[in-house]
Order: C-alpha cells, then sequence, then structure tokens
C-alpha cells in the first residue's frame, strides 16, 4: 500500500502543477455525466501470508455520476476544473465461497491533465464503504485470513483517457487500481488489492455552450504558511475476535501553500499504542525501564494536501526516529481526508476534524480520527 500511496501522491503533485495556468480550453458541452465502466483483472498477493487460492479471474462493474465544475472557485481552476461525483462499484472477486463479493459507494474527485476536442486524459481518485459478503469465520470460512468484516473502506485510483466520439458521447478506457480493508478495526485484515484494465463509455447529456471562468479570485484571504496542532485517536484489533486497542498521536505540522490549493506538508509526530504497553506490563518485559517510553514512536514525515474548498485530501510518508518495539517496518504512509471549519480571529485559524489510515507497505495499522487548530 505504501508504494501505491506515494506513487499516487507523486502523480498528483506532478499533475496539478502540470495543469495550472491552463487558459485555452475549449468550450464545455455538458454539465453532468454519467458513466458506464466494466473492469477484469486478477487479484494481487502483497504477502505470503494470503492464505486463499487467488481466483484466475475478478471482475465488476462502476457507475459513476458527477458534476462539472467551471472555475467558480479557486480550487477548480487550480485542479483544471475537474468533476465531483459518486461511484457505484461492485465486484466480484472470483471465488463466491471463501472471498464473496463487494458492493460499495465512494465519492470522487475526477481531474484532467490534458484537454482538447478529441481527447482527454485523466487521474480519478475515490473513497468510500463497501459491503463484503464473505469475511473470516473460524468456523464457516476459516481460510479467508484477509478480511475479518463486512463493512469495509474502498480505495480508487485511475489514470484513464476519454475519446469523444461524439458531443454527447465519451469511450473510456484506462488502468484502476483499488483496495479493500477495514483498517485493522477488525482483524484479520491484509486486505484485496486489484489492479486491473477497465473499459466504459461516458453520456453527457444537455449539450450546450459554457465559457470555463479563468481570472483567480485575488480578495479571498490566502496564507502562504501555515502551522498545525493535531490530535489523533486511532484504534486496532491485533488478533480476530480480540479487543480493540486504542493508539494515540500528537503532531505539530508545518504547510507551505503553492497556490490556492496545493499544500506541502513537513511535521513530526509522537504516537501511543495502548497494545504495546499492554503487552510489555503482562509480559513484564523490561520493567527496570520506562514500559510507557517504549511503548511510544517517534516520527517525522513529509506530504501534500489537494485543497478542494476546505475539504483537504492528504498523502504523508514518514519514517520512525524512535520505535523501541521495532515491530513495524521503519516506514509508514497516512492517506487521509479533512474538514475545515470556518477560521475564526483576526489570522483565520481553523479548526479541524478528519480521519486517516495508517499503513506499512500493504497492511493497514490502525484508522485514525484527528482534530486539530490551523494557524
Amino acid at each position: 500500500m505504501k508504494k501505491i500511496l506515494i506513487f499516487i501522491f507523486c502523480f498528483s503533485t506532478a499533475s496539478n502543477i502540470f495543469c495550472q495556468g491552463k487558459k485555452n480550453l475549449p468550450k464545455s458541452g455538458y454539465k453532468w455525466s454519467f458513466e458506464v465502466n466494466g473492469f477484469a483483472s486478477k487479484i494481487l498477493k502483497h504477502t505470503k501470508r494470503f492464505q486463499p487460492e487467488i481466483p484466475a479471474l475478478t471482475y465488476g462493474f462502476e457507475l459513476n455520476a458527477s458534476y462539472k465544475t467551471f472555475g467558480n472557485k479557486n480550487w477548480h481552476r487550480a485542479f483544471n476544473y475537474p468533476e465531483i461525483g459518486v461511484s457505484y462499484i461492485q465486484t466480484h472477486f472470483g471465488n463466491e465461497a471463501t472471498l464473496g463479493s463487494a458492493y460499495g459507494f465512494a465519492p470522487f474527485v475526477k481531474y484532467y491533465i490534458t484537454r482538447s476536442k478529441v481527447v482527454d486524459f485523466h487521474a480519478k481518485l475515490a473513497g468510500g464503504l463497501a459491503y463484503l459478503t464473505q469475511v473470516y469465520d473460524p468456523i464457516k470460512n476459516p481460510i479467508n485470513n484477509v478480511i475479518g468484516s463486512r463493512l469495509n473502506t474502498v480505495v480508487q485510483f485511475r489514470i484513464g483517457v476519454d475519446f469523444h466520439l461524439t458531443k454527447e458521447v465519451d469511450l473510456q478506457f484506462g488502468a484502476t487500481f483499488m483496495h479493500y480493508s477495514n483498517s485493522s478495526v477488525q482483524a484479520p485484515n491484509l486486505g484485496i488489492n486489484i489492479p486491473s484494465g477497465n473499459l466504459g463509455v461516458i453520456y453527457k447529456p444537455k449539450y450546450f455552450e459554457r465559457e470555463y471562468i479563468v481570472e483567480q479570485d485575488k480578495t479571498i484571504f490566502q496564507k502562504k504558511n501555515e502551522y498545525t496542532f493535531k490530535f489523533g485517536l486511532g484504534v486496532n484489533q491485533k488478533f480476530a475476535r480480540g479487543a480493540n486497542y486504542p493508539a494515540y498521536s500528537f503532531a505539530l505540522q508545518y504547510g507551505r501553500y503553492f497556490g490556492y490549493a496545493n499544500k506541502l506538508l513537513a511535521g513530526a509526530i509522537v504516537s501511543f499504542e495502548q497494545y504495546e504497553y499492554d503487552f510489555l506490563v503482562n509480559r513484564q518485559i523490561d520493567e527496570d525501564k520506562d514500559q510507557t517510553f517504549r511503548a511510544m514512536d517517534w516520527s517525522a514525515y513529509l506530504g501534500y494536501e489537494m485543497m478542494l474548498g476546505r475539504v483537504g485530501l492528504s498523502f504523508i510518508v514518514g519514517a520512525y526516529i524512535h520505535n523501541p518495539t521495532l515491530g513495524n517496518a521503519p516506514i509508514w504512509a497516512k492517506p487521509g481526508i479533512t474538514y475545515y471549519f470556518p477560521g475564526f480571529g483576526k489570522q483565520k485559524h481553523k479548526p479541524f476534524l478528519g480521519i486517516n489510515m495508517k499503513t506499512h507497505y500493504f497492511t493497514a495499522q490502525y484508522v485514525e480520527m484527528n482534530f486539530g487548530v490551523a494557524f
């Protein structure tokens, strides 16, 4: 999972920089669009602990409805006038008895890398919830050690090309990566990863001509530098049918805006895991040392945040500076979504609420709620 997230981060950053400053766009001929898309592939066996037999074919389809932006807000222009919508995603893993199927809904943002009268090149990022029909059960389904709960998150990233067949119809094809997991809220949780090819048709009704707004609103208050205090509360389950353990974190973060909707991040974070502390105490390990300190880890991280109005989509990658238990990989990643409330005071300090998932490579450690203030 970490390598995929790093790729998404690098691709998103580069494409957003490329998209800025596009002035000679063709007129838009639609406001709403509807897409039917099919995909087929094979599950990626990302760890040797993955016990179920990998089916020869995993397939499914998605239905998308999206709304076109025309530049009424600065972030529309910063991201080259993206589309905002929701996807219904249905996946059949190919082994109905063990892995079953998934049915999910995921809001998405589709933004364009290049556009012309003939073809558009786009990237789509979606995240939501999915219901899985088959999960781990010690008696009925013991071999399924990849998913422990019926309700899971689904994350999708797609790079695609839209060919304009007519004014109302596009032929779309691309490459997609999907990830299903419950972020270790309920064990087991190795997760299911599906890289695939996809083919679809896009319908854009009510053809009309509309110009894009290209001028930025320079009256909007915009900081260049931002400082953040962030608190987090996570939860995870180490063993199937076991207890849920809390994890606490505190972070200091610096953000640097470039443009109205792009932010580079750097920070330091300290975390405390209750499971690690209980393990040390119950096993009477290093009783002569500070066991609370040994259950803590310290990290530094870098990242990027896409600001879609008050909503921020962030991707950060960190490295442990202090990790006494040595139970995890040295590098971790956190994708997340944050909602920023209206600013208060002369400097427009912004309180926020968010949720993110901490992962080590392809394995999620826990899901975390966070809150704080950005100065």
